[in-house]
């Protein structure tokens, strides 16, 4: 393995390599800050470039697209309030709470921190353990995907632990709007009222975009709030050590799941990053301080959302198996290249695999430093007058929006979603736990009633298949430890 290392450092370290690699990390950190344009959309964008370029060089440039992306997604989900990327919906949570006190530059040096230590923890778990990992995915089945989704769930006690009904009825508003529109099994429409449009199913970007940013927007025009944007230092600086110290540990328990999560073909960005998110809010010490303005919410969310990139690069390279929609073009880009993805790639073209792998560590290198430079620019967006920034925020979100599918309905699922934020903010009704409810939504039903279907209707195939047991026990535990906490904050 380390001959095959060496061959990888040589490879990543060419001038084109690194050229094309920071090239792909600019790109991808520009089209994460860009709601509506995620990671998919940017790589699609640039795979026709790489037709013409060294297989090796053209893999580089997307995966450079995909570790800039999800740290560029935190970027408007702290600055304006609406994740950049689906992934981001989590640092969005104490993010943007920070940059309401005046803490927009912390909150963007946290976040790119503990994006890169996310990334660098992924590096070191691909060179050491790839292969081993990604035979241990092929081990998850409907069953065991349904139990994660559910695990996943658990989070809505550890969101609302200061009133679980309504966290309760938020997250069945997600799970209800999940099932809109056409059935995968039947191919029926449901909920759809006659409508195309809603048969076609509610699309996550400008379901969160109304949710989170249109929904403050509207909030903001009821109520405007008083911020001293001028607060901000703008200047090129680095994490302070003490809050370094802080967020370290953290980054590196979020960034090592993250791994894990995103090593499971469908699990994604956003799963990992709600569910290290409430890991590590149900360890912390002070539980209550999270979605406040909290810097370990933000290393915990950003951690997690860039290991997931490191982990979803396991089974596509060892097995063929593209995680996410973003490893799926870039497989393509492999197929077209001639490269024919698998354990044999690892022994017949090294450079290949061992190339990608050290790639993840010089992209994250370029990620931090262009981060850097990147920090002072979106600064000085919230410098501007207040008026002026909302009405550049409304026109970003609905641009974004439009962008995703270029369809009208988009931007009407955007305004009826921002209304409905508004009231459901306006009775303490959370937000988050419908969003959480709307992306494992149709995960769990689709992994759930592909289960059944294999095991003839029987419900024991949940509890007889070890991985899904241990994953359901996981979420009963989750469940009464958030609970029991609950109660023992209650009566102090």
């Amino acid at each position: 393995m380390l001959q095959s290392l060496w061959i990888g450092i040589q490879t990543a370290f060419g001038p084109a390599a690194l050229l094309c690699t920071a090239l792909g990390v600019a790109v991808g950190i520009l089209g994460g800050a860009m709601p509506g344009i995620n990671a998919s959309i940017t790589t699609a964008l640039l795979l026709p470039f790489t037709y013409s370029m060294e297989p090796t060089e053209a893999l580089m440039l997307l995966v450079g697209v995909y570790i800039g992306v999800n740290y560029g997604g935190s970027i408007p989900a702290i600055l304006i309030g609406t994740p950049g990327t689906p992934s981001a919906g989590a640092t969005l949570l104490d993010g943007h709470p920070m940059r309401m006190q005046g803490k927009a530059s912390l909150a963007l040096n946290v976040s790119l921190t503990a994006s890169t230590v996310g990334n660098l923890v992924s590096g070191v778990i691909l060179v050491a353990v790839a292969l081993p990992i990604a035979k241990a995915a092929l081990r998850f089945g409907p069953a065991e995907y349904f139990s994660l989704g559910v695990l996943g769930l658990t989070l809505i006690a550890g969101l609302t632990e200061k009133n679980v009904i309504k966290g309760i009825f938020a997250a069945s508003l997600g799970l209800f709007l999940s099932t809109v529109g056409a059935d995968e099994f039947l191919g029926r429409p449901r909920f759809a009222f006659g409508s195309i449009d809603l048969a076609q199913g509610i699309d996550l970007v400008p379901a969160m975009m109304g949710l989170f940013a249109m929904g403050m927007m509207i909030k903001d025009f009821w109520k405007p709030q008083d911020l001293d944007s001028n607060k901000e230092e703008i200047k090129l600086s680095v994490l302070p050590l003490n809050v370094f110290k802080k967020i370290f540990p953290i980054s590196l328990f979020s960034g090592t799941l993250g791994t894990f999560i995103g090593a499971l073909p469908g699990a994604g960005a956003s799963v990992a990053s709600f569910i290290c998110y409430n890991q590590v809010k149900s360890m912390s010490k002070e539980p209550e301080k999270f979605g406040t303005g909290c810097v370990e919410g933000v290393a915990a969310a950003e951690a997690s959302n860039n290991g997931v990139t490191g982990g979803a690069l396991i089974p596509m390279l060892g097995l063929g198996i593209p995680g996410s929609g973003t490893t799926a073009i870039i497989l393509s880009a492999m197929i077209i290249h001639g490269i024919v993805p698998g354990p044999n790639l690892f022994i017949s073209k090294p450079d290949i695999p061992y190339g990608l792998f050290v790639a993840v560590f010089t992209g994250t290198i370029f990620m931090y430093l262009l981060g850097l430079l990147y920090t002072r620019m979106f600064l000085k967006v919230i410098m501007l007058p207040q008026e002026i920034l909302n009405t550049a925020i409304v026109a970003i979100v609905l641009t974004g929006a439009y962008a995703v599918q270029r369809d009208t309905f988009d931007l009407w699922v955007v305004f009826t979603l921002g209304i409905a934020s508004f009231f459901l903010r306006r009775v303490k009704v959370p937000i988050t736990p419908l969003v959480l409810g709307l992306v494992l939504g149709a995960t769990v039903e689709r992994s759930m009633r592909r289960a059944l279907t294999l095991s003839g209707g029987s419900w024991s195939t949940f509890f007889t298949r070890p991985l899904s047991a241990v994953l359901l026990m996981g979420a009963v535990f989750m469940l009464g430890w958030t609970i029991y906490r609950s109660h023992k904050f209650a009566k102090k």
